[in-house]
This record gives structure tokens, sequence and C-alpha cells, in this order.
């Protein structure tokens, strides 16, 4: 499964086809620009590090102005290196029309998954960087740097509005396959036999290769394979 599958567990960011994210202002909304905020010298060469590796995938875009603009949080990795992340309550947050959908209840979750005996967890790493932002929405997603504007081209953590996104559209994706819950970007797949549970896994991987989804985490996938059992306590 592994092999026929390779792509969705690759470690490049993928691209949700045929979705894209709209952000929706408040009819009294303003542009807010901030400056950037100074950072640590010896996280810069990190920073635009991160940034370098973001502009080559496409995901961000070099820009010479905006009306808008947000300064960044620099969060430092296990690995030594850093998370590039906007500060944006300070700014869009407060000015968007928030979407609202809504997020699967526990009970749900339950009911939905009660046939099951064993349980696959799939987990989908830096999900919002797949989906793309419409073209009117990508100036609000534009960041301020020590190195100047950048301007995201997919959705980024920290929007308030793309959780309730994210969560319509993996609904959407994973429609009509039984036997999987999915909350924002973590896939729960089971089945009331392990050849059904079999069935449904391979269903949902793919439909994630078919809508271009990848970075399914490897140690996940690699417990999947050995088969988590889990009680579901009612």
């Amino acid at each position: 499964m592994m092999n026929r599958y390779e792509s969705v567990i690759s470690d490049g960011i993928g691209h949700a086809k045929g979705f894209s994210a709209k952000l929706t202002l408040k009819d009294d909304a303003t542009p807010k620009f901030m400056k950037a905020r100074s950072v640590p010298f010896s996280m810069k060469p990190k920073i635009e590090k991160e940034l370098d590796n973001l502009e080559r995938q496409g995901i961000i875009t070099k820009v010479n102005t905006s009306e808008w603009a947000t300064p960044i949080v620099p969060v430092l990795k296990s690995t030594g290196d850093v998370r590039i992340c906007g500060d944006f309550k300070v700014t869009v947050n407060q000015a968007l029309k928030v979407d609202k959908y809504p997020l699967p209840r526990v009970h749900d979750i339950f009911a939905n998954l009660s046939q099951g005996q064993k349980f696959t967890k799939l987990d989908l790493r830096q999900a919002y960087l797949h989906l793309e932002v419409d073209d009117d929405s990508k100036e609000l997603l534009t960041i301020n740097t020590h190195r100047g504007l950048y301007r995201y081209n997919r959705s980024v953590y920290g929007i308030s509005s793309l959780p309730a996104i994210w969560q319509r559209t993996m609904d959407t994706i994973l429609q009509g396959i039984p036997g999987v819950q999915c909350i924002l970007d973590d896939m729960i797949v089971t089945g009331d036999s392990d050849q059904s549970h079999h069935e449904n896994l391979e269903k949902v991987l793919s439909r994630l290769s078919d809508y271009g989804l990848t970075k399914i985490s490897v140690n996940s996938f690699r417990t999947m394979l050995h088969i988590v059992v889990m009680t579901l306590i009612k």
C-alpha cells in the first residue's frame, strides 16, 4: 500500500485540486499595515532559510507594496529550524467575517465509528498549506519580515476562518467513504472487519492522491501498518 500511494506520503507540500479559500472582510474593515518586528540576530539566517524554502515551493511570493501587512512570530522547532507564523490576530482577524462550519462532535465521532474494532490514524502535516487562497484574498495574507514583504499564496495557520474552511474542504473530499472521520488534519479510518477496514483505508488514500494531498505523517503511517487497536469508551 505504501508503494501504491507513495505520492501521498511524500514530504513535499501538495495542492488541493479544485478548492480555494476565500476570506471575507467586514463591511467597515480598513487595511492595517504593521512594521516588521525585530528578531534576534541569531535567528535571522534560519528565518531567511525558511522564507527561501517557502518561496521556492510557491507558497509565498515576495511583493514590493501592500495595504495589509502582518508581523511574523518565528517559532523554533525541535529540529533547530524555524517555523514562520503570522500574528494575524492583530491585523486580519479583527476585520474578518469568520466562516461558520461545525467541527465534528465527540459523540458523533463515536457513533460514526461504532462498528469498528481496529482503527487507523492518518495525520496530514502542514495541512493548511495544501489549500490555495483565491486572488482577492492573498493581499490579506501579506507578512512583514526583516527582508521585506511576502504574500502567502496558500492558506496559513492563524487565520480565524481557516479551521471551518479546511474542515468543509476535507468533508467534501472524503464524502461517501464509509468508516472514516476527519477532524481538521487528522483522519480516523475503520471498518466492521479487517477486510472492510483495509478497503476503506485504500479508498481514503486513493481520494487523497486524486486531490493532490500529501505529507501523510510517516510515523503515523507505519503505526497504521501495524494496526493500532483503540477502545472507544462511550
